[in-house]
């Protein structure tokens, strides 16, 4: 197990990976992305991801990231709470959005491999985050390495993660595994012991890694349970009871039976979808191109099953 009293601590506790939401001239429509994220934070949340991959980030420009999170913060929003993802093809857009995040005071940086090019050498990458942290200005700046293979169609190997850590690990302050293979965080948490932090974005496997975080997708629609997750496993590894719910059901059992609720259709659309039912606003429902809405088939069977899901916004 990774000894976390002698490696950087890096991020901790519930932060959403923040759905985009857009106009109807696909702009983004910050009100509704303000006001998601205040809701977020109310039910407890540490900390916001931005731009990430459900949010969408490689369909928006730098400047429509630099205006969103400049309004963000201007309107109250904690710069050290938010999380700037990059996923980007641009090296010299990276490095931008890397001094946006230095300049503003962001918490760090979540920082996908290029996705356009296949395949990619292990020097390829390497060169790759050896350009981005040359242009690094500041000393406190706090990398991530987002490893989403299913996205980006490019997994890092472990030669070149562990020449990364080696190299930058002054910057470097965790892996976010962003699959559905367990052992993936296994195999990380015993390659890098005692060197960086090992996060899951699965959060059906909070519990079994010991997380101290995780960048969620659930936490958009059940923040509370995600939190209920990290905490029941800080405090021993037990089962944490939702008090809404009058069968004692159990975070985990809630988070499972989100995972299959979503599990067939798009992930992104399926999810805005849950969104504008559970904001009882169908303006949730759009996303950029190319990327569309679910069809009506889809619409009804998601309508369905989460009336079953019942969800407890008190409590969840």
């Amino acid at each position: 197990m990774t000894d976390t009293m002698t490696i950087k601590k890096g991020f901790s506790g519930t932060w959403p990976d923040i759905l985009t939401p857009v106009k109807s001239n696909l702009s983004i429509d910050f009100q509704r992305l303000e006001s998601h994220i205040r809701t977020l934070f109310f039910k407890g949340v540490n900390g916001v991801v931005l731009f990430s991959h459900a949010g969408e980030g490689a369909s928006f420009s730098y400047a429509e990231k630099s205006e969103t999170i400049t309004g963000l913060i201007k309107a109250g929003i904690s710069p050290d709470s938010i999380l700037l993802s990059i996923t980007s093809n641009s090296v010299p857009d990276s490095v931008h959005l890397i001094h946006l995040a230095e300049s503003l005071g962001l918490h760090g940086v979540l920082l996908s491999p290029p996705f356009y090019y296949k395949p990619v050498s292990a020097d390829g990458l390497i060169h790759y985050f050896e350009y981005l942290t040359a242009y690094i200005k500041s000393p406190d700046t706090k990398l991530y390495i987002h490893l989403l293979p299913s996205s980006t169609h490019l997994d890092i190997p472990e030669v070149a993660l562990s020449t990364i850590v080696d190299r930058w690990g002054n910057h470097i302050y965790g892996i976010v595994n962003q699959t559905d293979v367990s052992s993936i965080s296994d195999d990380l948490r015993k390659s890098f012991v005692n060197k960086v932090m090992i996060y899951t974005a699965n959060e059906t496997d909070i519990k079994r890694l010991s997380s101290s975080g995780t960048i969620s997708l659930m936490a958009n629609l059940i923040p509370r349970v995600i939190k209920g997750l990290i905490m029941g496993q800080q405090a021993g590894g037990g089962s944490t009871f939702i008090p809404g719910m009058k069968d004692k059901t159990t975070v985990d059992t809630r988070a499972s039976e989100l995972q299959l609720l979503v599990a067939k259709h798009p992930f992104i659309a399926s999810y805005k979808y849950l969104m504008s039912l559970l904001y009882r606003d169908a303006e949730w429902r759009r996303s950029r191109p190319p990327l569309s809405p679910l069809d009506n088939a889809s619409y009804e069977i998601l309508n369905k099953e989460f009336k079953k899901f019942n969800i407890q916004t008190n409590d969840e």
